[in-house]
């Protein structure tokens, strides 16, 4: 299953498109194509292209650093190289517009997945180290670890990183791993 929020707090006001309407319409399109437990890469890359194409048409643009880092990471497995390109745009394009941390961090994450670059991502990492964002921290040091890992990077674990008192260990060795049960 894939499960798309639209926060009625990020609508513009003036939109022709309230919160309740995007969501129906992201809905009916999950829906329609007979949502499943498992996807092949070009199954979840249109899924997660059409929720991108419909908070683009809505004007929900707050929406695109959640969607980017997958969005991209699809885009890539399939060959859809321009289409990665442009999320990274669109997010950094987000990013500029505000200084905020966990902004500042997805648009890094995502330039860093699209360029292969582990600087990047780990900026990404502190960019969200100074956020109140646990799950984007968690998962953007998941990355950075591909990342070394498929590079035969060796890296240092931080002894906090596995200590229950911060969110984002709690997330990273709970929540990250019951949804890649979920969503394998």
């Amino acid at each position: 299953k894939a499960i798309v929020l639209a926060n009625k707090e990020n609508t513009p006001k003036n939109s022709r498109h309230p919160a309740e309407a995007i969501q129906a319409q992201i809905e009916f399109a999950l829906a329609s194509r007979n949502i499943k437990k498992s996807f092949t890469v070009a199954e979840a890359y249109t899924v997660m292209a059409d929720c991108w194409d419909t908070c683009a048409r809505a004007g929900l643009a707050i929406d695109y650093p959640a969607l980017g880092p997958d969005l991209i990471r699809l885009a890539l497995a399939t060959g859809e190289r321009s289409r990665a390109e442009q999320v990274s745009a669109a997010v950094s394009d987000v990013a500029a517009a505000q200084e905020v941390p966990s902004l500042a961090g997805a648009a890094l994450r995502c330039r860093g997945l699209l360029t292969d670059d582990a600087d990047l991502m780990l900026a990404a990492v502190d960019a969200y180290e100074r956020s109140p964002r646990p799950l984007e921290l968690a998962l953007t040091r998941e990355d950075t670890a591909a990342y070394c890992r498929e590079h035969g990077l060796d890296w240092i674990e931080d002894a906090s990183n596995a200590d229950p008192v911060y969110a984002r260990s709690r997330a990273r060795a709970g929540l990250v791993p019951a949804l890649r049960e979920l969503h394998p």
